[in-house]
C-alpha cells in the first residue's frame, strides 16, 4: 500500500491543477529526471515530461542522457553522474538544462567531474539559486536513489515534507542491507563479475534472456559452450526475486 502511494504522489505531480502546481519546470531534450522530492521514478514514462511542481522548497535528482561520440567516432550512451537540486521556487515557469552540450567522450569527463544544471526563467539572464551536487552512491550493484536522496537530506538538514520517515527509512534500509550482507551470498555480484568477461554476443544473449525470464529462473539451451554465459546464468537463477529485479534493472542501463 506504501508503495502505491508513492506511486500516485508522484503521479499527481503531472495531473494537479494550477491551483496546486504553480512552478512549471521545461526539460531540455537530454535531460532525464530520475527522482522527485525523494521519490524515484524508476522506469515510469513520466520522467521526462516537462514537470509541475507545488509553490516551495522542491528537489530534483537529475542526469543527461544521450548519445556522444566514442573515442573511435561510432555513438555510444552516455549517462551522467546524478546531481541533485534543491530549490525554493513560487508561481514561476522555469527551464533546466545542463551547463554544457556534451558531445563526445572527452567533455562527459569533464562534465562528471563537476556537473552543473542551470533552472532559469526563460529570458532571465541568470540562474535560479539552486543548491546543487553530486548524489553520493550508497554502494551495492545498483543505485538505491530514494535511500541515497534521504540519506543526503538527513546529512545536509534539507527538510522534506516528512523528515522523520526520510530518517526512518535510512535506518531500515541499512538494517536490511546489512542482514543481506552478512547471510547470504552476493550472487548479483557474481553476475556482474562474468558480464565483465563475457563477449558483446554473449551480452546480448543473456540480457535478452533475462528480459524474457524477468523474476523466473533462465532455462538455457544445454548446448550452449559459453562459458561466461553458462555462469552468468547460473548466478542469475541462483539470486533472489529482489537480486533478480536489481540485475535487470542494471542491465538495463547497460
Amino acid at each position: 500500500m506504501k508503495k502505491i502511494a508513492q506511486i500516485l504522489a508522484i503521479t499527481s505531480l503531472f495531473s494537479c491543477s494550477a491551483a496546486m502546481a504553480e512552478v512549471n519546470v521545461e526539460l531540455d531534450n537530454d535531460i532525464h529526471i530520475v527522482a522527485i522530492n525523494g521519490e524515484s521514478l524508476g522506469f515510469t514514462l513520466l520522467k521526462d515530461s516537462d514537470l509541475e511542481l507545488q509553490n516551495g522548497v522542491n528537489q530534483l535528482v537529475v542526469r543527461i542522457e544521450k548519445l556522444i561520440t566514442s573515442e573511435y567516432g561510432e555513438k555510444e550512451k552516455y549517462n551522467s553522474v546524478p546531481v541533485v537540486m534543491t530549490f525554493d521556487a513560487s508561481d514561476l515557469n522555469l527551464q533546466l538544462s545542463a551547463s554544457k552540450n556534451i558531445k563526445n567522450v572527452k567533455e562527459s569527463i569533464v562534465f562528471n567531474k563537476n556537473p552543473i544544471f542551470i533552472l532559469k526563467e526563460p529570458q532571465a539572464k541568470t540562474g535560479l539559486l539552486v543548491e546543487q551536487s553530486i548524489l553520493p552512491s550508497a554502494g551495492g550493484f545498483t543505485r538505491d536513489y530514494e535511500l541515497e536522496i534521504a540519506r543526503y537530506n538527513v546529512k545536509n538538514n534539507i527538510a522534506l515534507s516528512d523528515i522523520s520517515a526520510a530518517v526512518l527509512e535510512v535506518e531500515n534500509k541499512d538494517k536490511i542491507q546489512t542482514v543481506e550482507n552478512e547471510n547470504s551470498i552476493n550472487t548479483i555480484a557474481m553476475v556482474e563479475h562474468w558480464y565483465s568477461k563475457a563477449s558483446g554476443k554473449e551480452k546480448e544473449e543473456f540480457t535478452e534472456l533475462a528480459f524474457q525470464s524477468r523474476k523466473n529462473n533462465i532455462n538455457l539451451d544445454e548446448e550452449n559452450n559459453s562459458k561466461a554465459l553458462d555462469m552468468m546464468v547460473h548466478w542469475y537463477n541462483e539470486s533472489t526475486t529482489e537480486q533478480k529485479k536489481n540485475v535487470i534493472s542494471w542491465l538495463f542501463e547497460q
